[in-house]
């Protein structure tokens, strides 16, 4: 009877260590079995390979919490001093671990979507947070509000302006969507149904992240398919933008120069306008990459694992949404070993932190370095065609200018520093005005010369890296110049933080030999910052919303017929095909995606001989709810369409007040 009322004998650590041993053997014998197997039934070998593998990782982790041996419980102990829970912390490596092997397999096998790595990977960051989270208490919320009421409301009103410029009427302005926007929403539409690089997670289509296309194509499915759902994710990208700026130039820089960050970029034209439209994706490199050196920054100073796995996380996702997350990968690898050089006290305690911080990157990036290394030339695609050396085209400029390579790669820093202040934008603006306005355009120079000097500040050191790596990056290396515009919106914020940094250097060098009271420092600085928010916000919303989204300057006539076309086909859904009087230096259906996104892919065609006296030339099957579209430059074979067609209604369609196109609509 005694021996009934003893408690259960708990495995000893021998025990312990024959059951983990026992679990590693057998799902390294099933993984073996699966690959020599994968002919006969690939997917579903590999789908129990992986349970399996969950499974193993899953019991292992239990019965090393359950019976925690000695070399467990100590080495919990070590995670545990550091704030990092050592089970969630393994777990997490588990799943990425089976991530990975997963992803590796299946595109080895074929490129259909599977949502199961894409589920497994999303576990996997929820462990990796689960590990490390800390959770305020409300005492600490409520002293932190006390002690920064007012500034965040600043913030948040700042937010809701740049809210405000970014979301008003954004199906509308700009009034027509561009051939790249198309093409992004006809590759999100595609987005896990087609075969092949859009079906591939972790993978990317001409730089865009597939993961991110796919967040497209929900937003689609939410607000139809239209100019709205395109722009919705980079409007709020922008938003977001703006906050996360204002925290990264206050931790560098100081309030003040906050503050003056914050106001130019929130009413920085190229900002808004790219907030706008999804032709390009660098409005999420705002975003993210702030987001990810203000947490690296916090990270090192404070010494949290949190911190750094929530930087390793932004990085992660960045790398689903644009390739460029690689380049600011490796800037923040360089702004790691530059403070090696400059400033080794921020290193000290954080040695186990970075340990932390390069194993969340490895497991967080494997599938994105996987399908990087299985699609090489997919991965790489972006700078074989732009890039200044790798498409050839330094060397041919040579040859053809005479210049040294030298020489050409200085003219291009020139014309890179150039567009903030100087050169008119061109690529997906037409609006022909420099990047910044003229405040910020003269502003942003000394504060620029300020940094240099300051560079072997640790904290300096970091808006250097982002400032010159983007121009050098986005700008010297790639080509063609008329690029650099929308390419070098990465570097916008920080431009704006040497605005920032300049005017506050005068406002204390003014301070200082004035000799002011706080409130009149405090009077000053708000002053200040207000007169130089209502200039900016004056010149930056009459340049866009008036001069640039007033007068249709988005895009060419081209780009533009086929967009008012699109529009018009997005309303009458009933049209079931569309004919083009094409004009040979004019839009065609198969030359602007824009035309297929907006029409939902209705069958369209092109005319481009002139009509006889006999619809003999019309593509078969014209009739009823069709719509035929004719460029300025065919308006007199109108009277011969209104003969075959004497019930069609003829739609004039202008652009601001400018006739561009008449469309013969049959109903």
């Amino acid at each position: 009877m005694a021996n009934l009322t003893q408690r259960p004998l708990r495995p000893t650590r021998s025990a312990t260590r024959a059951i983990v041993i026992a679990s590693c053997l057998t799902v390294t014998v099933i993984v073996l079995y699966t690959l020599a197997t994968l002919h006969i039934d690939p997917i579903g070998l590999l789908n129990i390979a992986t349970a399996t593998g969950c499974i193993a990782v899953l019991a292992s982790v239990t019965i090393l919490i359950t019976t925690s041996p000695h070399w467990w419980q100590r080495l919990a102990g070590v995670f545990a001093a550091r704030g990092v829970r050592l089970d969630l912390f393994a777990l997490a490596v588990g799943l990425g671990i089976i991530t990975a092997i997963r992803f590796a397999i299946r595109l080895q096998i074929n490129l259909e979507f599977t949502g199961i790595v894409v589920l497994l990977w999303g576990l996997m960051l929820l462990a990796l947070l689960g590990a490390v989270i800390q959770w305020p208490t409300p005492a600490a919320v409520a002293a932190w509000w006390r002690r920064h009421a007012i500034e965040a409301g600043g913030v948040l009103v700042a937010t809701l302006v740049g809210a405000g410029l970014r979301l008003y009427l954004l199906g509308g302005i700009p009034t027509i969507i561009n051939g790249d926007e198309g093409l992004h929403g006809i590759w999100a539409l595609d987005t896990g149904h087609a075969y092949g690089q859009l079906t591939t997670p972790f993978g990317a289509m001409d730089g865009l992240g597939i993961l991110y296309l796919g967040a497209v194509h929900f937003i689609i499915d939410l607000f139809g398919q239209n100019a709205f759902a395109l722009r919705l994710l980079p409007a709020l990208a922008g938003i977001l933008a703006l906050p996360v700026n204002y925290l990264l130039a206050r931790q560098l820089l100081g309030p003040r120069a906050a503050a003056i960050t914050l106001v130019l970029l929130t009413v920085a034209h190229t900002h808004v306008h790219f907030s706008r439209t999804s032709a390009v994706l660098y409005i999420y490199t705002t975003l993210f990459l702030p987001l990810a050196l203000f947490l690296l920054y916090r990270a090192f100073e404070r010494r949290s694992p949190l911190l750094f796995v929530l930087c390793a996380i932004t990085i992660g996702i960045h790398l689903n949404v644009y390739l460029d997350g690689w380049a600011w990968l490796v800037l923040q690898g360089l702004i790691i070993a530059s403070w090696a050089l400059i400033d080794r006290r921020i290193f000290h305690g954080n040695g186990f932190n970075l340990g932390l911080f390069a194993a969340s990157l490895a497991i967080i990036t494997a599938p994105m370095l996987i399908w990087a290394i299985e699609f090489p030339n997919e991965f790489g695609s972006r700078v074989a065609a732009d890039g200044t050396i790798a498409s050839g085209w330094l060397a041919a400029e040579s040859q053809i200018t005479g210049l040294s390579e030298a020489h050409i790669l200085f003219n291009l820093l020139l014309a890179a520093l150039g567009t903030f202040s100087f050169l008119p934008f061109h690529d997906f603006y037409g609006i022909q005005v420099p990047t910044l306005d003229r405040v910020s355009g003269y502003l942003w120079i000394p504060g620029a010369v300020l940094a240099l000097a300051l560079t072997w500040n640790r904290r300096i050191v970091m808006l250097n890296g982002w400032f010159w790596g983007g121009i050098v990056a986005l700008g010297v290396l790639t080509v063609p110049v008329s690029a650099y515009h929308y390419r070098l919106l990465v570097v916008l914020p920080v431009v704006c933080m040497f605005a920032g940094l300049f005017v506050d250097w005068l406002l204390r060098r003014f301070e200082q030999f004035a000799t002011l009271e706080p409130g009149y420092r405090r009077m000053l600085g708000i002053g200040t910052v207000t007169a130089i928010a209502l200039t900016v916000a004056i010149l930056n919303t009459n340049l866009y919303y008036v001069e640039f989204a007033g007068r249709c300057k988005y895009a060419g006539i081209g780009t533009r017929q086929a967009g008012l076309l699109g529009n018009y086909l997005a309303e009458h859904q009933e049209v079931s095909q569309a004919v083009i009087l094409a004009n040979e230096v004019g839009f065609q259906a198969d030359t602007y995606p824009s035309l297929a996104y907006l029409s939902g892919r209705i069958p369209l065609s092109d005319i481009h001989e002139p009509l006889g006296a006999e619809p003999a030339n019309m593509p078969t099957g014209i009739g009823h709810n069709t719509v035929i579209a004719i460029p300025p430059e065919r308006q007199a074979e109108i009277t011969q369409l209104q003969a075959w067609f004497p019930t069609a209604a003829v739609v004039p369609l202008s652009d601001c007040g400018n006739p561009i196109m008449t469309l013969v609509h049959i109903r």
